[in-house]
């Protein structure tokens, strides 16, 4: 490890003082340290080990541009947005405030997680976002569609239930035009709902 990133790491404790409690109160956080240099806009600088919550190691990730965590039909959006941030100089309302996001695993199933961002000082010349990546726990069930209306990636659950191991694998066909997958679908919601209420 260089002796940049060895002080990046020990900034860990520096930016904890000035995030919510509510956010560090696990350790389920995925801590990501990006630059916001021009020359390597969006690259990872550090990651947390927790990263391998969705199939990445840490070491994997580093010089890797963060939009590999996000689904494929957002990632130039982002970047776009991430250029705008640099030349603006604006930090934009979604800092210092949670908001919902989906992030990719390494597998490529889609997951919703929360995101708190910030901007760390300026460090050796260099604008760094601070960002913490909160996988949710849930029983809900996503399709990401991008803007030719195919479907970009989904939940795991999903592959499962149409018995595709390839993200690519699934059409929308597949999910919306199949009567009796919405039929079994919509059994199973009642069947459940049915069970929770006695």
């Amino acid at each position: 490890m260089t002796t940049y990133h060895e002080n990046l790491n020990n900034r860990i404790q520096h930016e904890n003082a000035i995030l919510t409690q509510e956010n560090l109160q696990d350790n389920k956080n995925i801590i990501i340290y990006v630059s916001m240099k021009k020359e390597r806009l969006g690259t990872i600088l550090e990651v947390s080990e927790s990263i391998r919550d969705l199939g990445y190691s840490p070491n994997e990730m580093i010089d890797k541009n963060v939009n590999i965590l996000m689904p494929p039909c957002l990632r130039n959006p982002h970047q776009a947005q991430l250029r705008v941030h640099l030349e603006t100089n604006s930090s934009g309302e979604k800092f210092h405030t949670n908001f919902k996001v989906f992030a990719r695993t390494k597998a490529g199933d889609v997951i919703p997680c929360y995101l708190y961002l910030t901007i760390c000082p300026v460090f050796q010349e260099e604008v760094i976002y601070l960002g913490l990546l909160r996988p949710v726990k849930t029983e809900k069930e996503y399709i990401i569609i991008n803007d030719q209306g195919e479907i970009d990636c989904y939940s795991r659950s999903i592959a499962e239930k149409c018995k595709v191991s390839d993200q690519n694998a699934l059409k929308l066909a597949d999910v919306f035009l199949n009567p009796d997958a919405v039929i079994e679908a919509v059994r199973a919601a009642n069947s459940k709902a049915h069970s929770t209420s006695h």
